[in-house]
């Protein structure tokens, strides 16, 4: 392969059609080694098959044409050298053999070479530089994914114990509220004691008679000790008594009280505002752990157009495969799980979804088939749509597998709208194609999509438009490690609604709802919709 590549970037020989499938293939190929997952019979097989082709390739330029045994000397030569750095060693041809069938040897330990090649150079990538490269963009530090999950763990309990802490803050200003009622009510009642007295003292009746106990009445029959009467001349007497020692003193008491009031409440002030900065700073550390996680769909690239190319050289048709957004990312652990659905829906598309070649042209459309893999955020949903040109979903054919399969009575099937009737080929051992083959027919793949989607808290549906196309769009939430919802509130219960399910948020007044018969409905951007109360419907 290398050589072939040597050849063509020298301009030796031109790119053709041949040479891109085997470039193509060769590829493939030295995944399925590197992967470790392969049949070792099928694997000598398929060398072998490379080494005749690239043999044929390599001696083909300016038009020579040579036998195939020397054809496979040349590519035995040229591909012994630099053994030593991992590659494959000269494979040994039998001359005396008629077809020229390749021997390669322990298979088992060329594999190994190569797995064991491709972990020592990461290994020296990994390795700390004596010194810092120029041109290098940064540097990179691998961590196992547990570490990550344990550390979103604990930042996500950070966070739950910054809502605790809210809570407790809540009623915290709960009762300073409370007690800043209560001083208002000190401070009325110290203030109507105080003028009230005053009002007895100014009318004149001043001291009364002393007991025998020693002590005197003042106004309204007030007692006060004779003990205290030496503290004030006779002129002083009437104003200054226990009475209004007590009255001063409960003044004094509300005042205290209404000046820690007022401290508490500038607390509160400074508590919510290192809550909000907190609670800023945990949300970006949140975030920024969740990026950690994230993974571009373009590592789901080679192995998307791997498939189609594949199913499409198989089926004798010319599709391209188009990427749009590959920079939008998911939770690697997500679009792991994800890869198979998208890998069986491309298989789907290419194999009985798109029309072959000439019956293409007489449509009216190119002979090569565009599938195109688009992806972008919408909200906090990460939307996957696959869409194709093929002639789109035949809704008849469905309409009549389902009832030949007992799925539906064929009085109700002539009932059912296009978009009902997309829904059976989410159903086990449902299929509509005419052939078996290994890739479809067989009604096992679309009802294993949606669980796997369903599973992953997402939804899938389809839409197909006749002689247009077929778009199947999933939606996933970003990350499955943490899930922002909005709480709400009915009949004394807490719910958590998932935010990916809310589409808007707005408030409503009673003016604003109307009637449709006796159903409360809301008009919104021009549409009625029900007013469902989540009480009812939950019969709390």
């Amino acid at each position: 392969m290398e050589d072939l590549l040597d050849r063509l970037y020298e301009g030796q020989i031109g790119v053709t059609a041949e040479i891109l499938m085997q470039l193509y293939s060769t590829t493939d190929t030295l995944q399925d080694l590197v992967g470790g997952k392969f049949d070792h019979d099928a694997m000598q097989v398929t060398i072998a098959r490379h080494y005749e082709q690239y043999a044929a390739l390599l001696d083909a330029p300016a038009g020579s044409a040579t036998s195939p045994s020397a054809s496979a000397k040349q590519a035995q030569q040229s591909t012994s050298k630099k053994t030593e750095d991992g590659r494959v060693g000269n494979p040994s041809y039998d001359n005396a053999n008629a077809t020229n069938e390749i021997e390669v040897a322990a298979l088992p330990s060329f594999a190994s070479k190569t797995v064991i090649a491709a972990a020592k150079a990461e290994e020296d990538d990994n390795k700390p530089a004596a010194e810092p490269r120029s041109g290098r963009s940064g540097q990179v530090l691998r961590v196992p994914i547990e570490r990550l999950d344990t550390l979103v763990r604990v930042v996500s309990e950070l966070i739950i114990n910054r809502t605790a802490f809210e809570q407790r803050m809540s009623d915290f200003k709960h009762f300073v509220g409370e007690m800043a009622l209560t001083i208002d009510r000190l401070k009325r009642v110290s203030q109507e004691m105080e003028s009230r007295y005053g009002v007895t003292a100014l009318g004149g009746r001043g001291l009364k008679n002393a007991g025998s106990d020693g002590a005197a009445t003042v106004g309204n029959n007030f007692q006060i000790n004779q003990a205290r009467l030496d503290e004030f001349d006779a002129l002083e007497f009437d104003r200054y008594t226990e009475f209004h020692l007590l009255s001063r003193s409960l003044a004094e008491s509300t005042s205290d009280l209404n000046t820690v009031g007022s401290e508490l409440k500038t607390l509160i002030g400074d508590f919510d505002s290192m809550l909000t900065r907190q609670g800023r700073l945990s949300r970006d550390c949140q975030g920024r752990l969740m990026r950690i996680r994230m993974v571009p769909v373009a590592t789901l690239a080679t192995r998307l157009h791997r498939t189609v190319r594949v199913v499409a050289n198989q089926q004798g048709k010319q599709v391209d495969l188009d990427i749009v957004g590959e920079h939008v990312e998911l939770d690697k652990l997500l679009l792991e799980e994800m890869a198979d659905p998208l890998l069986h829906i491309l298989r789907n598309a290419a194999d009985h979804g798109i029309e072959p070649p000439a019956l293409r042209v007489v449509r009216g459309k190119p002979e090569r088939a565009t599938i195109r893999v688009k992806a972008f955020y919408q909200g906090t949903q990460v939307v996957i749509q696959i869409s194709d040109d093929d002639n789109g979903l035949d809704v008849e054919r469905i309409r009549q597998t389902a009832i030949a399969n007992g799925l539906i009575a064929a009085s109700q099937a002539e009932t059912l709208s296009d978009e009902d009737l997309y829904q059976f080929i989410f159903l086990p051992g449902f299929s509509t194609a005419k052939e078996v083959s290994e890739v479809s027919g067989r009604g096992v793949g679309m009802d294993i999509v949606r669980s796997k989607v369903h599973a992953l808290k997402g939804t899938i549906g389809v839409e197909s438009q006749a002689g247009v196309g077929t778009t199947f769009t999933v939606r996933l939430p970003m990350t499955l490690a943490v899930t922002r919802a909005l709480m709400v509130h009915a009949a004394n219960e807490t719910f958590a609604i998932p935010m990916q399910a809310v589409v808007q948020i707005l408030r409503l007044e009673r003016d604003s709802i109307e009637k449709l018969g006796r159903e409360p409905v809301v008009r919104i951007g021009g549409k009625a919709h029900p007013l469902v109360k989540l009480a009812q419907q939950l019969r709390l």
